[in-house]
């Protein structure tokens, strides 16, 4: 699946899914954010130690065999949602 997502950070984590398969869920189940840390970088915005979240949170399928679509059909959709919510960094969770 090489589809690109968006949600919105505000997002609850009880609205979330993780459907991917090659992982074991175990500590994401116990704690969303070992995986997506969106409440710790809420507390870090309210402590002046960042200074805010984009609008939404991108997420896509981790596994991804064909590097060419990653780079061709990927790559561009996620510059494009970062472009159009003027994201100055951006953090990669691996789940």
């Amino acid at each position: 699946d090489y589809t690109v997502r968006i949600f919105p950070s505000s997002t609850p984590f009880d609205a979330l899914a993780y459907a991917h398969s090659h992982f074991d869920h175990t500590m994401i189940e116990q704690d969303a954010q070992v995986g997506l840390p969106l409440r710790h970088l809420e507390a870090m915005v309210a402590a002046g130690e960042i200074g805010e979240l984009a609008p939404s949170v991108v997420s896509f399928m981790g596994y991804q065999p064909d590097s060419a679509r990653v780079v061709d059909e990927m790559l561009p959709a996620i510059l494009a949602i970062a472009e159009a919510e003027k994201v100055g960094a951006a953090l990669l969770a691996p789940v």
